[in-house]
């Protein structure tokens, strides 16, 4: 479906119909790689966009991973998604940030692995390890944990 509608011009980048999130942020959590792939290669663009940081609160790996490799930024929320807009107002706005509020480890240790700043903090001053503990995510605050331990050793 994504494929024929690019294809009778479908803009890859334009605005869901509550005008706030776009395809390819909905698609970073609901959608398969070859639907998330279809868009960018149209010329949806990720700077500026929640698509990583939604993939990263949903326990989506797989599309994390992808959309790292397709040069998604770590926190790059300009273009607000709907689906964030409570997570903004809680004051996360990266994608490490909302792994560890929603107690996603493997998302977590995945970011951390390619190079996600440890040490990044939401607008409201709160660390990582703030949030997964604020939330009790103790999968989260092991992650964490054990990532500064290796980096204390090195």
């Amino acid at each position: 479906m994504v494929q024929f509608l690019l294809s009778r011009g479908a803009d890859p980048n334009s605005n869901h119909t509550s005008g706030m999130s776009r395809a390819l942020e909905l698609a970073a959590f609901r959608s398969s790689i070859p639907v998330l792939d279809a868009p960018l290669n149209a010329g949806a663009v990720l700077k500026g966009r929640s698509a990583l940081p939604n993939a990263a609160g949903y326990r989506r790996t797989d599309v994390v991973a992808y959309l790292l490799d397709r040069g998604a930024a770590f926190s790059s929320m300009s273009g607000l998604s709907g689906i964030l807009l409570m997570a903004l107002e809680r004051g996360v706005e990266n994608a490490l940030c909302e792994a560890a509020w929603r107690g996603q480890p493997a998302v977590v240790k995945l970011l951390l692995e390619q190079g996600a700043d440890a040490n990044v903090r939401d607008i409201n001053g709160r660390s990582t390890l703030e949030l997964a503990e604020t939330e009790g995510h103790e999968s989260c605050i092991g992650v964490l944990n054990e990532y500064a331990r290796s980096r204390l050793e090195e």
